[in-house]
């Protein structure tokens, strides 16, 4: 989704501009570690103790992206996966 700059905190010149993001259930200690670098921010919408928003168009990696979703997948998948033949 695009959210506006400012809502991710950036300088009030950049307050219209739209950022590229991506919003995602995290595990809370890795959030603090993760905040610390360029790209990474608590969801300015959602619960800020689990969930994490990334910056599409920033120095975060494809890899650590995709990481990321996996991760949240697993932590929002209430049937598991027993719901689902066991796999």
């Amino acid at each position: 989704m695009y959210v506006k700059a400012d809502r991710l905190g950036h300088d009030s010149e950049d307050s219209d501009n739209l950022i590229d993001v991506v919003t995602m259930k995290c595990d809370p200690m890795m959030i603090d570690m993760l905040i610390q670098q360029e790209g990474y921010h608590r969801a300015y919408h959602m619960n800020k103790t689990q969930w994490l928003t990334v910056e599409l168009e920033s120095s975060v990696s494809d890899e650590e992206i995709k990481s990321l979703i996996n991760q949240s997948y697993r932590l929002t998948d209430k049937a598991g996966s027993k719901g689902r033949g066991g796999n």
